[in-house]
């Protein structure tokens, strides 16, 4: 080493440390933190909400009178920037999850699986440049998806080919992770822990003189709200002497479904086909409530901070 750079090194190592301690220096410290701006859109489109990615860099002077949180945890999404097609590639690499028997006819009705397969394709590549969902998009799959079901439930000997069973999951998972974000914007920048024990015991309880369900139990993972339902409903055959009390009593278990829910999940409608219905309008639910929250913020904005 130069001998006058050698001389001049503990000199600057002391500077580097001296920056580390000042407003600039924490930028330089900090920038591997994520902020995202969520605001209504100037001009209404497919979505009700604009989502966008600031410098990395960034102050928090930044945010000036504009509303700010944290989030409680680290969310995968955000690391691959809320982008969807991203997130649907890194879902497929999971494994299927449903156990498929080998030695299938020719699949019948094979022409109303292909529509809904390329229809999940065409969702995937309609959203390779944007944040959030397009909702007229997202209603089309929606149609797609129904009308499979409706297929199905005429039609048992269909064998469900293992292909669309792997995208539908992909998908799910992937508007899930989505969701969660959403859900936690709604709720301050906390990121909710999901316990099936947990949302048994909301979905069972009751309010007011005549135990009205309490159905506002918030977002959790439409696959795990699927497996609760069942429980529920399967208790009460186990119950049905029961006219009141406990956790999976007959009484409160009507009272927390109708009638074509309980249909929707005992007429052979394929789980993965649910599921993905129930994510697409629960994100249209959240979304929904992102804007009755920026409509009372000033410049209706909102900062989020990430790890």
């Amino acid at each position: 080493m130069n001998p006058a750079v050698a001389q001049l090194l503990p000199t600057v190592m002391q500077l580097l440390e001296e920056a580390g301690k000042t407003d600039t220096g924490k930028k330089v410290i900090e920038k591997g933190r994520k902020i995202i701006e969520v605001s209504l859109p100037f001009i209404k489109n497919a979505s009700e909400v604009t989502v966008e990615f600031l410098s990395t860099d960034v102050g928090k002077e930044i945010f000036g009178d504009v509303k700010g949180i944290k989030l409680s945890k680290k969310l995968d999404i955000l690391e691959r920037g809320l982008s969807l097609p991203s997130s649907y590639d890194n879902n497929q690499n999971t494994s299927i999850k449903q156990r498929i028997s080998d030695g299938f006819d020719i699949t019948k009705g094979q022409n109303e699986i292909l529509f809904l397969s390329n229809s999940i394709n065409y969702f995937i590549d309609s959203h390779k440049f944007r944040v959030g969902i397009d909702r007229n998009i997202s209603h089309a799959l929606q149609y797609d998806v129904i009308a499979v079901s409706k297929y199905l439930e005429k039609r048992s000997d269909i064998r469900f080919p293992g292909y669309l069973l792997h995208q539908l999951q992909s998908l799910s998972s992937t508007i899930s992770e989505l969701n969660v974000f959403y859900a936690s914007v709604c709720r301050d920048g906390y990121v909710p822990d999901f316990n099936e024990d947990e949302l048994l015991a909301e979905m069972s309880e009751t309010v007011g003189v005549e135990g009205v369900s309490n159905v506002n139990i918030g977002y959790y993972p439409c696959g795990m709200i699927l497996d609760a339902r069942r429980r529920l409903i399967q208790s009460t055959s186990t119950q049905s002497k029961q006219s009141s009390g406990g956790l999976f009593s007959v009484s409160n278990v009507k009272k927390a479904f109708d009638r074509e829910a309980e249909v929707e999940i005992s007429n052979g409608v394929h789980d993965a086909l649910i599921i993905l219905k129930d994510e697409l309008i629960f994100n249209e639910k959240l979304e929904k409530e992102i804007v009755k929250k920026l409509k009372v913020l000033p410049d209706n904005k909102l900062m989020i901070e990430s790890f």
